[in-house]
């Protein structure tokens, strides 16, 4: 702090840096975290950090924008919801927006946590303009990104965020993660400081998380939950209207929450609690859904939108696909694509 001037006027302190002089960052504690910390690291000329104990959290809901974390929410006893973090920071920024939300629970605790800003190698270029069929000017605004791998005691690995496909040996520790550390955000930037303390850490390898294709058509996030055992699902709805002069007003499911009989939990999609309309769904059986097809309008851009409902037993109609519904038992792998705008799920078996 040498040759750094304090001024302090109507209750609040301004500091003054030196020309030349990187500005420190500031701490919601008394005491600078001495610790080794792992993630995103960068620097920028205003950080005020956070430092949060993980046993004390109940999630964190992470905001994105054009493939970078952008904000943080902590879910705790005195903030339960995201909201007030969005009105806060981001009611302005709302065009392209993401949540993704990590639930982290006391009878599933986190084992590792760790959050990446890396670029996509020059070779996946060429997939992405002529598969995908985005521009070149898309490509080298969405080459850039930050994921999130976690895993917790119950539920096994979760990887979220934009969806890639980096195969490389990510750091996983010998004692689960204690500290979870971001900073503010300042006009919506990517956040310089979004990392994890670890006591021990080892390296090996995780699975691929991400799968190679898209169906969306266009750079989207990805999540995915298992099917099996589910004990509830707290599932979130938009309305929107369906296509055609008469089309019908439908809900269609933005996010869910899984919660398992063995005390895991895992979040798929979107789930902006206390925004979207929510229904619970206790011990299903089957699941239906079809993926609707919206704004083919000439200066609407095309997106999916799904469909979902919950059976008990066995559905009426039965297994199979009937009027592009798709009927099935709870079982597999429930895979979910998302964007601000977009939605799009499938199960796999595997």
């Amino acid at each position: 702090m040498l040759g750094v001037r304090a001024h302090f006027k109507g209750g609040l302190m301004r500091l003054e840096v030196p020309p030349g002089r990187r500005c420190p960052r500031m701490w919601n504690t008394s005491a600078r975290p001495n610790m080794s910390l792992s993630g995103i690291l960068t620097e920028a000329s205003w950080q005020r950090c956070f430092v949060v104990e993980l046993n004390r959290i109940t999630g964190i809901t992470f905001f994105f924008s054009s493939n970078r974390i952008v904000g943080v929410h902590i879910h705790d006893s005195r903030e339960p919801y995201a909201l007030s973090t969005y009105r806060r920071i981001f009611q302005s920024r709302d065009h392209n927006l993401v949540w993704v939300y990590l639930p982290i629970l006391e009878d599933d605790p986190l084992l590792a946590l760790d959050i990446c800003r890396s670029s996509l190698p020059d070779e996946s270029r060429q997939f992405w303009i002529k598969e995908v069929g985005i521009t070149s000017h898309e490509w080298e605004t969405f080459r850039p990104m930050d994921s999130i791998r976690a895993r917790t005691k119950k539920v096994g690995e979760i990887a979220l965020g934009p969806q890639h496909f980096d195969t490389a040996p990510k750091n996983h520790a010998e004692e689960p993660p204690t500290i979870f550390v971001y900073s503010d955000t300042f006009g919506g930037h990517p956040l310089p400081v979004v990392a994890t303390y670890y006591k021990q850490r080892s390296q090996f390898p995780m699975r691929q998380p991400f799968p190679r294709l898209c169906p969306i058509g266009e750079p989207a996030y990805f999540s995915q939950a298992p099917l099996d055992d589910v004990a509830s699902i707290q599932a979130f709805y938009m309305k929107l209207q369906e296509l055609g002069e008469f089309g019908e007003i439908c809900e269609f499911c933005t996010g869910m929450i899984f919660k398992y009989r063995n005390g895991g939990c895992r979040a798929v999609g979107q789930c902006r609690i206390d925004i979207d309309l929510t229904k619970q769904i206790m011990e299903p059986d089957w699941i239906s859904y079809k993926n609707d097809l919206l704004g083919l309008g000439f200066y609407e851009p095309k997106r999916y939108m799904p469909q979902v409902h919950f059976d008990h037993n066995h559905p009426l109609y039965g297994r199979g696909t009937v009027d592009a519904w798709t009927r099935r038992p709870l079982r597999g792998q429930l895979r979910f694509w998302f964007t601000d705008q977009s939605s799009f799920i499938s199960i796999d078996d595997t």
